[in-house]
């Protein structure tokens, strides 16, 4: 388990990283996988606003509108690459948010781009 201010000094890095992070959001909704961005394009978003006292999340894309997530009653678990089962590929981490209706969104950082 990842306390609310951990996983929000996450987001927050996220957002505030200079080169930003790629991130690919996955949903599981009540044990069925749905794809909020398709991990097999890899469509991918950036951490655009973090607010840690509502519990609101933005992320935005280079070819979609800016998603709004409501994390406020989420409670939260960080993986790095060497544990992150419910994500094929490589990922440097993800963070998954498990809401009281039994979605579960995980977001997973995509490693550096090799320069």
């Amino acid at each position: 388990m990842t306390s609310w201010d951990d996983a929000f000094l996450i987001l927050k890095k996220w957002r505030d990283d200079p080169g930003p992070p790629l991130i690919c959001l996955l949903h599981v909704v009540a044990n069925r996988q749905t794809q909020g961005a398709s991990i097999a394009s890899g469509s991918s978003f950036r951490v655009l606003e973090v607010n840690s006292q509502t519990g609101l999340v933005e992320l935005g894309g280079a070819f979609t509108d800016p998603v709004e997530i409501d994390l406020s009653d989420a409670t939260f678990e960080y993986s790095d690459s060497r544990d992150s089962p419910l994500i094929d590929g490589k990922w440097v981490c993800s963070l998954e948010a498990a809401l009281p209706d039994g979605e579960l969104i995980v977001f997973a950082e995509y490693p550096p781009l090799p320069e």
